[in-house]
């Protein structure tokens, strides 16, 4: 059989079970949820319901982790991802339905990554059919013929033949993300044992990322800064803000920071849960 059409079939029958059963999408199967992501808590946190069509962003390897922080300091956070390695072209229609399937409102999808080309084989099986003839003499009396019976038998086998072929093989990855409702709009870390040191101070978290046009941007909180309380209850770590946050939804807050070494207190309205 000739080698492309023997590829061609495989591809088919590749495509025709990933139509057929929902279960063979490689993006449903190699799916993992993120931040604690739920039915539950991404209806919850959502700041609109989700669209009929998710946006989707094309991203080559090298701009990843930078687009990924753009659509974060946008609002948007991830609650899932996806990433496996396929010797077959996957089309960008898998990653979509993934995405309706859990109600993104947009994907990041990472341009596949070649890793290699290997040489293996298509086992392609082929029936066999073999007819055979025959005939019974039906006996009367001695001596005597009374007919000739004939017949035909049909017999199916297959063989395999097993032709060479080369996978091109590439990494697939997708972020899925909703657009949140943004309550105070700072991403924090905790200190450091080296930062905790020159502070002298087990309290505070750095913020490490503004929401924009979020309560933190507009009050001018800046990339670096550490926040040291709410309302002068000092915060453990960013467990400990998140909890904190949470009991002061769409209240005025005031909130402390340290910014070069200079103590700054901003009143901040929080946004309220919607």
């Amino acid at each position: 059989m000739n080698k492309h059409a023997t590829k061609f079939i495989a591809l088919a029958f590749f495509y025709a079970a990933l139509s057929g059963c929902a279960n063979n999408n490689p993006y449903t199967n190699h799916y993992s949820a993120l931040n604690g992501s739920t039915p539950e808590n991404i209806a919850k946190f959502r700041s609109t319901p989700p669209p009929e069509i998710p946006v989707v962003d094309n991203v080559s390897p090298e701009q990843g982790q930078e687009r990924l922080d753009m659509w974060a300091r946008r609002g948007y956070i991830a609650i899932g991802k996806a990433s496996f390695n396929s010797p077959q072209p996957i089309p960008e229609k898998f990653a979509v339905d993934q995405a309706k399937a859990v109600k993104a409102d947009l994907i990041v999808i990472r341009s596949p990554r070649y890793t290699g080309s290997y040489a293996t084989s298509t086992a392609v099986v082929k029936p066999t059919i073999s007819t055979t003839e025959g005939s019974a003499l039906l006996m009367g009396a001695p001596g005597r013929t009374n007919a000739i019976v004939k017949g035909t038998g049909t017999t199916i086998t297959t063989t395999t033949d097993y032709v060479p072929t080369t996978e091109h093989r590439a990494d697939y990855a997708a972020v899925y993300f909703i657009k949140r409702t943004v309550i105070f709009g700072v991403n924090t870390a905790d200190l450091t044992d080296k930062e905790r040191q020159e502070r002298q101070s087990n309290y505070g978290v750095r913020a490490i990322m503004l929401t924009d046009d979020s309560p933190a941007y507009n009050a001018d909180i800046l990339v670096g800064d550490i926040l040291e309380a709410l309302d002068n209850e000092k915060i453990k770590n960013t467990n400990h803000l998140s909890t904190m946050i949470a009991t002061r939804l769409g209240k005025k807050v005031d909130v402390t920071l340290s910014r070069n070494g200079k103590t700054i207190t901003k009143s901040i309205q929080f946004n309220s849960q919607s």
